[in-house]
């Protein structure tokens, strides 16, 4: 179920990320994008892993990192329609044509690796460079995912008997053995009233 949620929000959110990194006019503002980017990724994922209960954090990580992936794809797809939506000589086959023909999406990416597509300070970053940055950002996008699963479950309680998570609680407790031992065997047997 939480996948049912998280894969449509994440696309619209990857597909915010990519039409903004392709129609900002201020390049440098792009870091700053793909930071907040990453923060409402890491934080969608956090979200809906709590509401759908999962307790065990590797599944959470897991699943994240999978979420991510999936997110990875998708934000070359919205960047190549992005990217041809604004091209008159070259019009993009549609978001979901490019989706279901990773072939494709690909092949215009090496075609923009190739050649760049913006100008940093009068210099074009193409080839290597270009790849290289695209490189960290998906490793930004994927560690995002992946860290969203593991903190939504960092110090949570899960009550399996109510089924919701524990509440936070402000007061300090200190946990000492009784002088009374009885109260102590009372307890450990299940009577804690």
């Amino acid at each position: 179920l939480g996948l049912a949620v998280i894969l449509p929000l994440g696309f619209l959110l990857t597909a915010l990320y990519s039409y903004i990194s392709v129609h900002n006019p201020v390049v440098y503002l792009a870091v700053i994008f793909w930071l907040l980017y990453a923060a409402a990724l890491s934080k969608l994922v956090s979200t809906v892993t709590k509401l759908a209960q999962c307790r065990d954090e590797k599944s959470a990580v897991l699943a994240g990192g999978l979420v991510g992936v999936f997110l990875v794809y998708t934000s070359w797809v919205t960047f190549v329609h992005a990217m041809f939506g604004t091209n008159d000589a070259v019009a993009s086959p549609g978001v979901f044509v490019l989706l279901a023909n990773p072939g494709v999406v690909f092949e215009m990416v090496n075609e923009i690796r190739i050649n760049g597509w913006y100008e940093l300070m009068g210099f074009r970053p193409q080839g290597a460079g270009l790849g290289l940055i695209w490189c960290v950002e998906s490793f930004g996008i994927l560690s995002a995912a992946a860290m969203g699963g593991k903190l939504a479950l960092h110090e949570e309680v899960f009550c399996e008997s109510c089924n919701k998570w524990a509440q936070d609680s402000e007061s300090k407790l200190s946990l000492a053995m009784p002088k009374d031992q009885t109260v102590l065997r009372r307890s450990v047997q299940g009577d804690v009233d």
